[in-house]
């Protein structure tokens, strides 16, 4: 596991693409973190209403995911099902489950990135920090230039303290994607790292 090294000045909520899951990236002192078939990013879009905060996971939630879990008991194969339960489950702030309905899709669908780069955050907001900083990698190794995968690496190299690897992959993200939400959050991230307010 990464050895953490951060001393918090500032903390900046970084979000992953969707408006509804989080990297948070802290400003450290001297050396420097669907529906499964959608196709975008948290991967996944958020639902008509906000994910519940983790004080108000109601029942109705709780329930469809008891349903779901049924299901696939039934159908083991079924990635899309898998992927929703983990999907929910990372809704309702229960990461570590999470993490092995995302395993289990994962097995049955192994190129379906989106749900990978939701696997990436679960494992990391579970504390598995190298696992997660693999799964991104494994995303890259199919498209190298893909968004989240480059935004989500970086946010974890920036709060894990390793401050060129965040610089490396922040600045290819600026460069593929110029006119992407967030290359003007990796910009606003790259100005922090070099402690300048100009414009990149």
């Amino acid at each position: 596991m990464i050895k953490k090294r951060i001393t918090a000045v500032l903390v900046v909520v970084l979000l992953a693409v969707a408006g509804t899951v989080v990297l948070m990236y802290t400003v450290p002192e001297g050396p420097i973190h669907s529906t499964p078939d959608a196709g975008i990013a948290r991967s996944h879009p958020p639902a008509a209403t906000t994910a519940p905060s983790k004080e108000n996971v109601n029942w109705a939630l709780k329930e469809e995911i008891d349903h779901l879990r049924h299901v696939i008991e039934n159908d083991t194969g079924n990635s899309a099902i898998a992927f929703e339960v983990a999907r929910l489950l990372q809704d309702s702030h229960n990461t570590r489950d999470a993490v092995q309905y995302y395993a289990r899709g994962l097995m049955s669908d192994p190129k379906h990135s989106d749900a990978r780069i939701d696997y990436s955050l679960c494992l990391y907001e579970a504390g598995q920090e190298a696992e997660a900083l693999r799964q991104c990698m494994i995303v890259l190794q199919s498209d190298s230039t893909h968004a989240e995968a480059l935004f989500n690496l970086d946010a974890i190299y920036a709060n894990e303290a390793i401050r060129d690897s965040a610089k490396a992959y922040w600045t290819k993200l600026v460069a593929k994607h110029p006119t992407h939400r967030l290359a003007t959050k990796a910009r606003e991230n790259l100005r922090m790292l070099a402690g300048k307010s100009t414009s990149l």
